[in-house]
Order: structure tokens, then sequence, then C-alpha cells
């Protein structure tokens, strides 16, 4: 038996054997060290996968990739332009009208040529980055759009687009449902 097939097999005794196939299973695919740990390779995943829909975010709200982190969010605290308000409307709520209006009020919407405040692009960025996960997920703007728009038993039986519109802690519980869903283990 080779010495990696022997530390797997380790893994897989001293962890009751669940917790180590997924470790194998997950150095395997990643194309890591089988002696890194799960946690490692989860956090670069969640990293990986988080930045993804960084890059995702930013392109339905029509800006070019952003360089880091930090620059995405230097861009959302300057204000986004208020053409990302209209392209994130157009894919998230292309027959309500009025959707835009709840996230930037009327008159402010008509008042602003050109940039949003701050917080209004903060509830963009934020609305962009669950939408690219649950396209991801449903695989289909349909699908995702349905999802958004439905009561989930998870959320008590609240609307996930609602809950994000209202506040970060809303979308996490939204990206929370979307991960469970992603990995099989959510109603």
């Amino acid at each position: 038996m080779s010495p990696q097939s022997q530390m797997r097999r380790a893994a897989s005794v001293a962890t009751g054997g669940v917790l180590g196939h997924i470790h194998s299973a997950l150095a395997r695919v990643a194309g890591l060290l089988t002696n890194v740990s799960f946690e490692t390779i989860y956090s670069l995943k969640w990293k990986r996968a988080a930045m993804t829909e960084l890059l995702s975010g930013a392109r339905f709200l029509g800006l070019g990739p952003p360089a880091s982190e930090l620059d995405y969010v230097d861009r959302v605290n300057e204000g986004l332009p208020v053409k990302s308000l209209e392209r994130i409307v157009k894919v998230v709520a292309p027959t309500d009208v009025t959707f835009k209006f709840r996230i930037v009020p009327k008159a402010s919407f008509y008042r602003r040529s050109k940039r949003l405040s701050g917080a209004q692009s903060a509830v963009i960025a934020r609305l962009a980055s669950v939408w690219a996960q649950a396209e991801r997920v449903w695989k289909s703007p349909d699908a995702a759009r349905n999802f958004l728009n439905r009561k989930h038993p998870l959320l008590n039986e609240r609307r996930p687009i609602d809950l994000v519109l209202k506040n970060e802690i809303g979308a996490e519980l939204v990206r929370g449902v979307l991960g469970r869903l992603e990995y099989g283990s959510a109603v």
C-alpha cells in the first residue's frame, strides 16, 4: 500500500470514516496534498467561490473585474453607476417596473444623474452577489428568480429577495439556504 493510501486510511479510521473520506475526496479534487487539513481545503474552496461570486456580481453590474475584494469594496463605497441598478433589476426582476424603487426611492432615483450613494450601491452589490449564487445553484435565471421570489420554509416562510434587500444578515441567511441547497442538505 502506498504512503498516500496509508494516510487516507489512517485519516478515515481516525475520524470515523466520513470526514476522512471527504478529506481524501476533496484533496484529490482540489489537487492538493493529502496531508492538507480539511479546514484548509474548505477555506480555499470557499474563498474561490466567494471570489467567483464577486466577479459574477461585478459582471452583472456592468463593472470590469475588480483587482481584488478590496478594490470591489472601494468601488461600491464610492457609489456605483445608476446603470448598475438598471442592469441588476433587468436580471432579477425583469417584469417589475417598480422593483428598483425598493432599492433607491423614486425621488432619489430621478435626482441621481450618474452615481448612487454608497449605501444604495451596497444593497445592489449584495443583491448581485446573492443573484450570482442563486443562478449558480439553480442553473438558470428563471429558476433563480423563482427561488428568490418564493417563500421558503427555512426562512420562516419569508421570501429570500425581501431578506436580501433588508440587510446583510438577511442576505447571509439566504446564502446559507443556497449553500445547503447546493450541497444537498436543505428542504
